[in-house]
């Protein structure tokens, strides 16, 4: 039995056939040569019994007269019989009165080893038979049988016989290698056809095998059995596929369940009640800089520095008690980095175990837009207090300045109080200076109806007298500018941007002590995508103002108080006024803009302010530009993911005179040069969903090699950007739009002669 456990079930099967088989013939043919011994002697034993009996009444006359010729006579018909080895007649008393020897005896008659002669002590044996009178005994090669002789009911003698027994054994040794022959074809007959017969079984098995490897290989559910059996093996081939149908609807629903959970936005932790974290998701590995292995069946600690034994015991009693609580607490990252996260705690018990589900959501923004409602709801407050302050103090200001003066044109410049009236009229000076900065501050919602160039209004403020004085006061530090020339409009207040920028350009010269350095810079920036910095700055076209220093920087802690009313680490009075970064503040509202602080490189810091780009003219700027050398007829079709980035090249292109059509995405484009045609495409690059602007360019040129396009991004020249072009874009046009930028690269694009 062990040695089938270990065969395939084709062996088996085979196997238990064949062995079937083979025992069942070995019976049959044991059960034949049984039969055929037990006839074979049966028959022996009559065909002696009957020529005894027949001996014996020829020779009862012979013995009766005493006759020994006449009985030798009788006995010398044996002579037929060549089985007959030994015949003899005994008298009354047993005696031998004649005998016979088969002549291939007569050599050997003495040596009992080959025929048993007659000895009336071998007649008195108890272990002879009888058959119908006469005695038989069965020796290994003979077979001895003794017939009495009757003669008037009395038994004058007896006819001894014993007979050579090789020819039965022979036929029975032919018999016995004919039912091994049989049974030799037989069990090779029946292994061929057990081999041809075992697959009706084992096929469907080892298929059945087959799909159950690869279901457990794969975890692939979805494949089926084909039942094509009407038997038994088809019952099972159903339930096998009534199970695996079971199986992929909960493994569906359990890896969607698990999915959504590993894929959510929020952080979900599995903990025991003993605090050690069992499960964590994929969105709390990212956040907290873990991998899953380093957090699971590790304490809560790790995680949350405010977590220890006592405190969650009380958690989980009161979890208990509750079922679901909230909570706000704070993580710690990897990097030792902390947050605040607001924490659902969901009591669960799950096959007799007791858990914690917890799920975790960042509240870091909803934290920085509560602060910043918390400063607007107090700017408003003080704006509302000071503007009204503002306004009475200008009119005690209007005679502190005005009268000084006049005062001052009547006097000697020798006279004694011409000093103590200049030093009253500073005074006044710096008081509405201050008087200024707080109306600045009181305003609310500043026209911005004025299309105005950002490096004009810092042009102009290099010219003014506060800079020249701010240059001679601070002469250990450079000024270095960094104007980007064809610089995009903005809608604003000249004033107002100006007063900003010397509120900058004054907090970067007092924050270094000593020599140092302060760089302004412009530059046009398009953002594909949102941008979180001290603010959250929406993706969109802009022109950035940036002021920088390489002074002593501004720590985390101060970053969101230096924009409140009078907050300021320098002396009042002689540093500054404590309002000139609220300015800044109100200004950046004022003209819906948006502000960023950092750590500059080297150290210092760095302001930058992002301006909603406009796309009207200056004044100025509408005689400065001839289109004429731009314009043209051909068909251009913009490519762009934003509506506003192709309503904006529509306008510009269509002012130019171009046909211009418009589709929201790469394959759009695909699709509508399928039937149409367009003289050149501007392509953007970042396009989402869906394909990039590099692969759209691919499949279009592969199509027609001789289409021209123009790669379009908000981003620097990327590795993307260089592989459209050399995979035959005309050129890259830097976003956001400029028209002049725009007209040339198109125009020039156009009239490019095609590569022969």
């Amino acid at each position: 039995m062990q040695l089938l456990k270990d065969m395939s079930i084709r062996k088996k099967l085979v196997a238990i056939i064949m062995l079937t088989s083979i025992i069942s013939l070995s019976a049959a043919s044991v059960g034949f040569i049984s039969i055929d011994i037990i006839s074979s002697k049966r028959s022996v034993i009559r065909k002696i019994s009957t020529l005894a009996r027949t001996i014996g009444i020829n020779s009862k006359a012979a013995v009766i007269f005493k006759d020994q010729n006449s009985a030798a006579e009788t006995l010398s018909a044996l002579s037929s019989e060549p089985d007959i080895i030994y015949a003899c007649i005994t008298d009354t008393n047993g005696n031998l009165f004649t005998e016979y020897v088969f002549k291939n005896q007569e050599k050997e008659k003495t040596d009992s080893g080959q025929y048993l002669k007659f000895d009336k002590f071998l007649a008195l044996n108890s272990q002879w038979s009888s058959y119908m009178g006469a005695s038989y005994m069965f020796y290994k090669k003979h077979l001895c049988m003794i017939v009495p002789i009757y003669f008037e009911k009395e038994s004058p003698g007896g006819i001894y016989l014993c007979t050579n027994l090789a020819s039965l054994y022979s036929g029975i040794l032919w018999n016995i290698v004919f039912c091994i022959s049989i049974l030799c074809g037989c069990a090779v007959l029946a292994y061929f056809i057990s081999v041809k017969l075992q697959k009706t079984i084992s096929d469907p098995v080892l298929e059945l095998s087959r799909i159950m490897k690869k279901v457990s290989a794969e975890k692939d559910y979805s494949v089926r059995v084909e039942p094509h059996y009407p038997d038994e093996l088809g019952i099972l081939f159903e339930g096998f596929n009534n199970m695996l149908a079971q199986i992929q609807e909960r493994d569906d629903a359990l890896m969607f369940t698990h999915y959504a959970v590993d894929h959510m936005g929020d952080m979900a932790f599995w903990i025991d009640s003993e605090g050690l974290i069992i499960y964590v998701n994929n969105a709390a590995c990212i956040f907290l800089g873990y991998t899953s292995d380093e957090l699971v069946s590790k304490d809560t600690s790790i995680v949350n520095p405010n977590s220890n034994p006592d405190t969650w015991r009380a958690h989980w009693n009161d979890l208990i008690d509750e079922q679901a609580v909230t909570m706000e607490t704070i993580l710690t990252a990897e990097t030792g980095d902390t947050f605040p996260v607001e924490t659902n705690l969901n009591y669960v018990r799950f096959k007799g175990k007791e858990y914690c589900c917890a799920f975790v959501r960042d509240i870091t923004n909803r934290k920085r837009i509560e602060a910043q409602l918390h400063q607007a709801q107090k700017m408003e407050a003080i704006g509302t207090l000071v503007g009204g302050v503002a306004h009475d103090l200008n009119n005690i200001l209007g005679g502190l300045v005005g009268y000084p003066e006049l005062l001052l044109f009547d006097m000697p410049p020798e006279g004694p109080l011409v000093k103590p009236l200049v030093q009253i009229l500073k005074s006044g000076e710096k008081a509405a200076a201050i008087v200024q900065d707080l109306l600045t501050l009181a305003r609310r919602g500043v026209a911005v109806e004025e299309v105005v160039n950002l490096n004009e209004i810092i042009d102009e403020y290099l010219k003014t007298p506060e800079y020249e004085k701010m240059i001679q006061y601070h002469s250990g530090i450079k000024f270095k500018l960094n104007l980007e020339p064809d610089i995009l409009n903005i809608r604003g207040s000249f004033f107002h941007i100006s007063k900003a920028l010397m509120n900058l350009i004054s907090n970067g010269c007092e924050s270094i002590k000593g020599n140092g350095e302060v760089f302004i810079t412009t530059q046009n920036l398009h953002l594909d995508l949102p941008y979180v910095g001290f603010q959250n700055i929406p993706e969109g076209d802009y022109v950035v103002l940036s002021v920088s220093d390489t002074g002593i920087g501004i720590c985390v802690e101060d970053r969101s108080k230096i924009f409140e009313p009078f907050y300021t680490k320098k002396k009042m009075g002689r540093s500054g006024t404590g309002l000139g970064m609220t300015v800044v503040r109100g200004t950046v509202e004022d003209h819906k803009a948006f502000i960023d602080i950092m750590d500059r490189k080297g150290g210092g810091t760095r302001f930058d302010i992002y301006f909603p780009v406009t796309r009207e003219p200056t004044k100025a700027n509408i005689k400065d530009f001839s289109y004429d050398a731009y314009r043209g007829s051909e068909k251009i079709l913009v490519v762009d993911d934003v509506e506003e980035q192709r309503d904006v090249a529509s306008n510009l292109l269509g002012y130019l005179g171009y046909t211009v059509e418009t589709v929201p995405s790469g394959e759009k484009a695909i699709e509508y040069l399928k039937n149409k045609t367009a003289d050149i495409i501007l392509l953007d690059m970042i396009m989402a969903p869906g394909i990039d602007g590099m692969e759209t360019c691919r499949i279009i040129l592969g199509h027609n090699p001789k289409q021209k396009i123009i790669i379009c991004s908000g981003f620097s020249e990327t590795i993307r950007v260089k592989q459209a072009l050399k995979t035959g874009a005309c050129a890259y046009v830097k976003k956001p739009y400029r028209i002049k930028e725009i007209a040339a690269a198109v125009r020039e694009a156009l009239d490019r002669k095609p590569d022969i």
